[in-house]
């Protein structure tokens, strides 16, 4: 992913997290530190968090094996946003991404 892409998608996500808008337009004055100090794309200890939230709205995050989908807890398990990536190593990247579309999908039905 280029700097760019990982700035957008990190702040969507700090600020579904609630994350303050003042620490998030500071750190994107420069992207390259936000980028380097922010890292729900890299580390699993930031990404679950958004996962956790996630779910605390009545959804499924569903992990296997390429693939991950987020579906409505107790309904028919169509996935809302579903994502496949052919790399098995970059599963926190696949998780990311679904994270992020889910993000857009929800401040999109949820305004």
């Amino acid at each position: 992913m280029e700097t760019n892409e990982i700035v957008k998608g990190n702040t969507l996500i700090a600020k579904f997290l609630g994350v303050s808008e003042k620490v998030v337009i500071k750190y994107n004055k420069d992207p390259e530190i936000w980028s380097c100090n922010v890292k729900y794309h890299l580390s699993w200890e930031w990404l679950m968090p958004v996962v956790e939230k996630i779910e605390s709205m009545g959804f499924d995050v569903l992990i296997k094996g390429i693939s991950c989908n987020v579906c409505r807890i107790l309904e028919d398990n169509d996935p809302i946003i579903s994502w496949v990536c052919g790399n098995r190593l970059d599963k926190i990247g696949l998780v990311y991404k679904t994270v992020i579309e889910f993000i857009k999908w929800h401040n999109k039905n949820n305004t």
